[in-house]
């Protein structure tokens, strides 16, 4: 088999090699995965990537100074100054995650007869029922993922990796405004982003809760160098409106802004409270924030195991660390700052 390029290659090519079973591209890219940070880590320049170490151990550089002249200027005819480097090592466990569910022999049987109808699947979008569950468990396999990225703690889950609500500190040295409870304003942001690139840091994305977006609109929007205005002409085709920013212009160049709804908020309407994380993927040419895979999300069927005779169980599993290589000196995050939302919601109702 040739070497899978991307997560859904290795999966597939593992259910077709072991299993005879083939998820088509075409339809998993149509899936909802709900798992945006999981997206935005797994679409840096080369990922994914593979390790097959027992721990991801990295050399990290945590100085390199001139050794001669301060500027790296020399004589003509002479040789550069050389460069002073110091290293450290480190180690990052890797976790495991995924997911099992089975389905009874006699569906399995049923579902890939031509004169029966899918039992989960009417529009015969998967082949059988096997395909069918093998797709729902990756997609929840990326779900859990994407929920460690953001909320990993292994102290309360010795399961997980450390994610970015709990290693973003300024405890750990990463950079911090704390907010207390004030208003989003752009200031405030423009700030911490200055204050990064000061410090030789250019962060690569905004990524917050949905719910904290309203702000960041509003205050762009309402800004006298960013004033947007939207125009609209009765017309035959339907159009989208509201809260809505791929993008946003800073100090330090366009940042896509990425919502997830994994990240914490709290309050009720019309405050919220909530962080937002300025999130640094790649510096100075090197990739500091992804994930480190030593099994890319594979496939088991544990039919083939003991206990599980009337029914065919099965696994989607993958096993990996989340890598940050600056010791998190290289993530933002602004603490605790408040959205409001007027008028404020009616309480739903059933």
């Amino acid at each position: 088999m040739a070497t899978p390029q991307t997560i859904i290659d290795s999966l597939s090519a593992t259910l077709a090699f072991e299993y005879g079973v083939e998820i088509d591209p075409t339809i998993v890219s149509q899936v909802p995965f709900d798992s945006p940070i999981y997206d935005y880590l797994e679409s840096a320049p080369g990922a994914p990537r593979r390790s097959l170490g027992k721990a991801a151990v990295y050399a990290l550089l945590t100085a390199a100074d001139f050794t001669a002249s301060s500027d790296g200027s020399f004589a003509a005819g002479g040789d550069p100054p050389g460069i002073s480097t110091t290293r450290s090592m480190a180690s990052v466990t890797k976790k495991s995650y995924g997911a099992q569910a089975g389905i009874k022999d006699v569906d399995i049987i049923a579902s890939r007869l031509a004169v029966a109808p899918h039992a989960v699947d009417k529009l015969g979008t998967y082949r059988d029922d096997a395909e069918f569950l093998l797709n729902l468990l990756y997609v929840r396999t990326r779900q859990a993922l994407d929920w460690a990225i953001i909320r990993g703690n292994s102290n309360t889950d010795a399961n997980n990796f450390d994610g970015l609500e709990y290693k973003v500190t300024a405890a750990n040295g990463s950079q911090v405004y704390a907010m207390a409870g004030a208003s989003f304003a752009k200031a405030y942001l423009d700030e911490l982003i200055i204050q990064m690139m000061m410090k030789g840091i250019v962060p690569t994305a905004i990524a917050c809760n949905p719910i904290m977006l309203s702000s960041l609109v509003q205050a762009y929007t309402t800004d006298t160098g960013t004033n947007v205005s939207i125009n609209m002409n009765q017309g035959n085709q339907a159009q989208d409106l509201g809260y809505w920013v791929g993008g946003i212009i800073t100090p330090a160049g366009r940042l896509p802004v990425i919502t997830d709804r994994r990240f914490t908020v709290s309050g009720t309407a019309p405050s919220f409270t909530g962080d937002i994380f300025l999130l640094t993927r790649e510096h100075e040419g090197e990739t500091v924030l992804y994930l480190d895979w030593q099994v890319m999300p594979t496939a088991l069927d544990l039919a083939r195991f003991s206990d599980y005779l009337t029914s065919q169980v099965f696994a989607v599993w993958s096993h990996l660390a989340l890598v940050e290589k600056s010791s998190w000196f290289a993530q933002g995050r602004m603490t605790d700052v408040t959205v409001s939302f007027a008028p404020t919601p009616d309480t739903p109702t059933p």
